[in-house]
């Protein structure tokens, strides 16, 4: 089942033992982006970053209320080498 960040209740997920994200190897939670390789040989780096929840400004206010630790701005994650022949 899926929400939009305004049809949840955060607090209520928060507090609610059952109230889980599970994600398996290889799940992604959020979006993947494809991107097209390079045409010429060459060693290329990727970075990218990860990005906050689209949390309304009220549910942001609510968790920092409670103590609840978010990602609230966007930061960048490791890198990957990748070899282009």
């Amino acid at each position: 089942m899926h929400f939009t960040s305004d049809q949840l209740d955060l607090m209520a997920a928060f507090h609610d033992g059952n109230s889980v994200i599970e994600i398996h190897p290889g799940e992604i939670y959020g979006k993947m982006l494809e991107l097209e390789a390079p045409k010429r040989a060459g060693v290329y780096h990727l970075e990218g970053e990860i990005m906050p929840p689209a949390f309304t400004k009220n549910q942001s206010k609510e968790l920092m209320r409670e103590n609840k630790k978010f990602l609230d701005n966007p930061c960048i994650a490791n890198g990957v080498t990748i070899t282009v022949k």
